[in-house]
């Protein structure tokens, strides 16, 4: 029998949980189960699997994200590579997500894109939001900007005017002319003059506009080295790295291992996985 977590259980006076959640040991797993409130996560770090009721495995990557209804069932699956699986959780009440979404015009069931592993636009500076919003204060603008803000990254548009400018500017670095044309393009999309981007990224991010466009290059490469056979010269071609040594120099710095290493790592890591699954 399938157990179902409880709002309950992890939140108070009805408000929502937002929580970074890392995984212990080796091929850690959360088996089957379900919610009764609205779960949304996104990976920030490592690889895992993810299955949704009786589907088949997928792939979790840097910058994954999932949202589960209640009614749905999925299980979490981590592997012995390191890092260890990473991810932001949060936790929404149902009747706050059916609200916000009539408010906004939402469709609360996201038009069936549930229980997927989703790739959306901006989705770690959202999430990173959201958690450093101070949620003890359970103040639902900020709900409201997280909810409205994962709506519109499925929807590939950008976030709301009075968005948060952590959320806006990450979402604004994921772009391909961003990634492909760097730090201009960012100036361009935001409309910001160097010195104001700079100083919210340092406020807001504490970074530089050049670590912040560098860090959703390597995502971007993170993600497609761990799910597709691309040579790595594409992926360096395709993140916006214009030499194959700046490639190697910038991911190694923020990984720690060189690209193709990394690659090894990570499939090796998910056929250990699918392997003792069975």
């Amino acid at each position: 029998m399938t157990s179902v977590l409880p709002i309950s259980g992890i939140a108070v006076n009805g408000g929502y949980h937002v929580a970074l959640v890392a995984g212990t040991g080796q091929r850690w797993e959360y088996e089957l189960h379900g919610h009764d409130f609205v779960e949304a996560l996104c990976v920030v770090d490592g690889i895992g699997l993810h299955r949704a009721g009786e589907a088949d495995d997928e792939p979790l990557a840097p910058g994954a994200v999932v949202v589960m209804l209640p009614g749905e069932v999925h299980g979490l699956r981590g592997t012995s590579v390191a890092p260890p699986l990473t991810l932001i959780n949060v936790a929404i009440p149902v009747p706050r997500w059916r609200d916000i979404a009539a408010v906004a015009d939402l469709d609360a069931g996201f038009d069936g894109r549930t229980a997927a592993v989703l790739r959306v636009p901006g989705a770690v500076g959202l999430f990173r939001a959201l958690l450093a919003s101070a949620p003890d204060r359970q103040e639902p603008r900020h709900l409201v900007r997280f909810v409205l803000g994962l709506s519109e990254g499925l929807a590939a548009s950008a976030p709301e005017e009075d968005s948060s400018w952590a959320a806006r500017i990450a979402w604004a670095a994921g772009r391909d002319e961003v990634l492909h044309e760097g730090l201009q393009a960012l100036l361009a999309v935001l409309s910001l003059s160097y010195s104001h981007l700079a100083r919210l990224c340092r406020n807001e991010l504490d970074a530089t506009p050049t670590e912040v466009v560098n860090r959703a290059r390597i995502e971007r490469a993170r993600h497609l080295l761990t799910t597709t056979s691309l040579p790595v010269t594409d992926v360096a071609a395709r993140c916006g790295f214009d030499t194959l040594s700046r490639f190697y120099a910038v991911f190694g710095r923020e990984t720690g291992r060189a690209p193709g290493v990394f690659r090894a790592e990570q499939l090796s890591g998910l056929a250990t996985a699918r392997r003792s699954r069975r």
